[in-house]
């Protein structure tokens, strides 16, 4: 029932802000985009239950990024946004083995289906670049211009995500590493839940039109999804090494995106 409820609940709620968007739009005042995203994540879990003293833990492991979105710019230039991003969750460890570090991971494909808002703070103009002045320019007949290497706006940014574990059944297996058996068991706490991303975006400009955008983002799980439990055993079963990760599908992610322009303003 609470999962139920639960997807209605985010389908309702990007059908009203479409529509909202869709009125606003027509009404002549904001700027409409379509804004492809690339880019990669890096999940973040939670180790507990831990008796392992040869793991170095929550070693960062990137996984690519693509979605789509549907963004309004608003008078003030700020944005709403809607769209799709198909990220990922899991975790990545190290283990010693012979003095040397052996990477494990494993990623589970996650959708997550976005609400963002961004609000301009400041802009940045970088690297004025020289030039020598037009006619109209030295007459005063217009302003004098400048010329940049770069200007862009720093832009604040708030969301709320709503996440969806693609596969029901999750990957447990054994697998021998040298001296060590590796054996992961993957239960499903939770198939979808609700995230808050946070960040920074650098909206680049071009004669005051936007163009590429670089985004930072922290995006902070609020709900348990999938819990591992990693054992490793020596050969004879004399040592048993083994811990357990959480995952809310919390990540870092760099992403960058290109709007293009559907509707300008009146």
């Amino acid at each position: 029932m609470i999962k139920r409820f639960t997807i209605h609940t985010a389908i309702r709620l990007t059908f009203t802000i479409v529509s909202v968007l869709i009125t606003t739009a027509a009404t002549g005042q904001p700027e409409f985009f379509l804004r492809p995203v690339v880019g990669i994540g890096f999940p973040i879990s939670t180790v507990t239950e831990s008796n392992s003293d040869i793991i170095k833990k929550n070693v960062s492991n990137g996984d690519a990024n693509f979605g789509i979105y549907l963004q309004t710019v608003f008078k003030d230039q700020s944005s709403l946004s809607i769209g799709f991003l198909r990220r990922s969750l899991g975790y990545g460890f190290s283990v010693i083995l012979d003095r040397e570090f052996r990477r494990i991971s494993t990623m589970y494909p996650l959708n997550s289906f976005i609400v963002n808002y961004n609000y301009p703070l400041f802009r940045v103009r970088f690297a004025e670049l020289k030039r020598k002045k037009s006619k109209l320019e030295e007459l005063g007949v217009i302003e004098e211009q400048y010329y940049y290497l770069a200007i862009f706006d720093v832009e604040a940014i708030i969301g709320l995500n709503f996440n969806r574990i693609q596969d029901r059944e999750l990957e447990s297996f054994e697998r021998s590493l040298g001296p060590l058996e590796y054996r992961q068991e993957s239960t499903l706490i939770n198939q979808n839940n609700f995230s808050i991303p946070m960040g920074l975006r650098l909206q680049f400009l071009t004669f005051n039109k936007r163009r590429l955008q670089f985004d930072v983002i922290y995006n902070l799980g609020l709900s348990e999804l999938v819990k591992i439990d990693i054992s490793l055993n020596t050969v004879n079963k004399t040592d048993v090494q083994s811990f357990s990760i959480v995952s809310k599908g919390s990540e870092l992610e760099i992403h960058f995106g290109y709007p293009i322009g559907l509707k300008k303003q009146g």
